[in-house]
């Protein structure tokens, strides 16, 4: 069986793509809303993905309106409560499955 949890929206936009620089360069934007950085958007967005992120692919074929909360608290606890947190990069590797997902 094949899982998948609802894509949001894209959120960044690719600004520079460069593959012939060795190694290649990359950056994306999430852009000014209202003269301000979108960081409640992207906060926003990762949230979508962290599911995707933080659970076994068996965990997430458990997921349905009636786990999903559960679900979501445990991926959360999984990333942002263990004693190795502040120094792993969770947050860094969140952002960058989102943005290769999207």
């Amino acid at each position: 069986m094949t899982v998948y949890l609802n894509k949001p929206e894209p959120l960044f936009e690719l600004v520079v793509h460069d593959i012939v620089r060795q190694p290649g360069f990359t950056a994306a934007d999430a852009g000014y809303e209202s003269s301000e950085w979108r960081y409640k958007a992207v906060a926003d967005y990762l949230f979508d993905w962290l599911l995707e992120f933080a659970m076994k692919y068996s965990d997430l074929e458990d997921v349905n309106s009636a786990t999903a909360a559960k679900m979501l608290n445990k991926a959360a606890k999984t990333v942002y409560t263990t004693e190795k947190y502040g120094k792993r990069g969770e947050f860094g590797e969140l952002l960058l499955h989102a943005l290769i997902r999207q």
